[in-house]
């Protein structure tokens, strides 16, 4: 059965405009759709903006008032300061000599209607955030590429932020390098 197409999300948009990022998002669309190269996306990513937007959307899922395997959720997150959450984020990304390492991943079997089940994964509650945080300025580049009636792109996108987090967990010193092939591989 056909799924019906998924129209833009009011509270997206919004939760975009209210913290002063769509016009960023835009102009990353934009660019992207000119065939530029993306370079220093990580300011981007870290940016206080896009990691406040990233909490928004990820606390408007119910899915993450779940515990995670560090025993966490949304809450604890919620719980703290919007400074000590983007110090802390920029902290877990940047600040290890050994580089960005997520936490395991709770996996959940999940029952489907023909009585069998598919696995899930549950990262831990910053590593979802940091997630979100690249999908939010990886989405526009990677969205311009994409026809409106592709039914892949957003596999795509996930798969793609996953090849980042790999990226991260690379030294200190990769960083600018590495994510940059990526984002330059996405646009050509």
């Amino acid at each position: 059965m056909p799924k019906k197409s998924k129209t833009l999300c009011v509270d997206d948009l919004r939760h975009a405009e209210y913290y002063g990022m769509q016009g960023t998002f835009d102009e990353l669309y934009q660019k992207s759709q000119n065939g530029e190269v993306f370079e220093n996306l990580m300011d981007l990513i870290l940016s206080r903006d896009n990691i406040l937007l990233a909490y928004r959307n990820i606390k408007a899922n119910k899915g993450s008032y779940t515990a995670r395997t560090d025993k966490k959720n949304i809450t604890d997150i919620g719980s703290q300061t919007p400074d000590d959450v983007v110090k802390r984020v920029r902290f877990i990304v940047t600040g290890s000599e050994h580089g960005y390492r997520p936490k395991p991943v709770r996996r959940k079997d999940i029952p489907k209607p023909n009585g069998k089940t598919r696995p899930l994964g549950i990262p831990c509650i910053w590593d979802r955030l940091i997630q979100q945080c690249i999908k939010q300025i990886m989405k526009p580049i990677c969205e311009a590429k994409f026809s409106n009636n592709s039914l892949y792109w957003s596999s795509f996108l996930v798969t793609l932020c996953s090849e980042i987090m790999l990226y991260i967990e690379t030294p200190l010193v990769s960083y600018s390098y590495s994510l940059n092939e990526v984002s330059h591989s996405c646009t050509s």
